[in-house]
Protein backbone atom coordinates (compact mmCIF):
# COMPACT_ATOMS: atom_id res chain seq x y z
CA UNK A 1 0.00 0.00 0.00
CA UNK A 2 1.43 3.37 -1.03
CA UNK A 3 0.35 6.83 0.09
CA UNK A 4 1.95 10.12 -0.95
CA UNK A 5 1.52 13.67 0.28
CA UNK A 6 3.09 16.66 -1.46
CA UNK A 7 3.39 20.19 -0.12
CA UNK A 8 5.74 23.07 -1.00
CA UNK A 9 7.90 20.92 -3.26
CA UNK A 10 8.38 18.10 -0.76
CA UNK A 11 6.79 14.68 -1.21
CA UNK A 12 6.38 12.21 1.66
CA UNK A 13 5.73 8.66 0.46
CA UNK A 14 4.66 5.94 2.85
CA UNK A 15 4.80 2.35 1.62
CA UNK A 16 3.41 -0.51 3.68
CA UNK A 17 3.93 -4.18 2.81
CA UNK A 18 4.58 -3.54 -0.89
CA UNK A 19 4.33 -6.24 -3.50
CA UNK A 20 7.65 -6.69 -5.38
CA UNK A 21 6.37 -4.92 -8.52
CA UNK A 22 4.98 -1.99 -6.52
CA UNK A 23 8.33 -1.56 -4.77
CA UNK A 24 10.23 -1.85 -8.06
CA UNK A 25 8.02 0.85 -9.64
CA UNK A 26 8.60 3.15 -6.65
CA UNK A 27 12.37 2.63 -6.86
CA UNK A 28 12.32 3.45 -10.60
CA UNK A 29 10.02 6.46 -10.22
CA UNK A 30 12.19 8.27 -7.68
CA UNK A 31 15.49 7.06 -9.15
CA UNK A 32 16.61 5.45 -5.90
CA UNK A 33 20.28 4.44 -5.90
CA UNK A 34 21.05 0.74 -6.29
CA UNK A 35 22.53 0.50 -2.79
CA UNK A 36 19.46 2.19 -1.23
CA UNK A 37 17.12 -0.06 -3.24
CA UNK A 38 18.95 -3.13 -1.95
CA UNK A 39 18.93 -1.74 1.59
CA UNK A 40 15.16 -1.18 1.75
CA UNK A 41 14.46 -4.77 0.72
CA UNK A 42 16.34 -6.25 3.68
CA UNK A 43 14.19 -7.85 6.35
CA UNK A 44 16.19 -6.86 9.42
CA UNK A 45 18.02 -3.61 9.98
CA UNK A 46 18.07 -0.53 12.13
CA UNK A 47 16.17 2.65 11.28
CA UNK A 48 18.03 4.70 8.68
CA UNK A 49 18.15 8.31 7.55
CA UNK A 50 20.23 8.95 4.45
CA UNK A 51 20.53 12.30 2.67
CA UNK A 52 21.14 11.85 -1.03
CA UNK A 53 21.18 14.18 -4.02
CA UNK A 54 17.51 14.47 -4.94
CA UNK A 55 15.96 12.64 -1.98
CA UNK A 56 16.11 11.86 1.72
CA UNK A 57 15.60 8.22 2.65
CA UNK A 58 13.93 7.70 6.02
CA UNK A 59 13.39 4.04 6.67
CA UNK A 60 11.44 3.02 9.76
CA UNK A 61 9.87 -0.33 10.46
CA UNK A 62 7.01 -0.03 12.93
CA UNK A 63 5.86 -3.22 14.67
CA UNK A 64 2.14 -3.91 14.39
CA UNK A 65 0.28 -6.08 16.89
CA UNK A 66 -2.49 -8.34 15.57
CA UNK A 67 -4.63 -9.32 18.59
CA UNK A 68 -6.62 -11.86 16.59
CA UNK A 69 -3.42 -13.84 16.00
CA UNK A 70 -1.60 -12.63 19.10
CA UNK A 71 1.39 -11.75 16.94
CA UNK A 72 3.62 -8.82 16.09
CA UNK A 73 4.95 -8.16 12.61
Amino acid sequence: MKHSLTSKGLTWTNIQSPEPEELAEFVRSIKLSVSDAEFITQDHHRPEIAMRAGYILLLIRVPVFFPKHNSIT
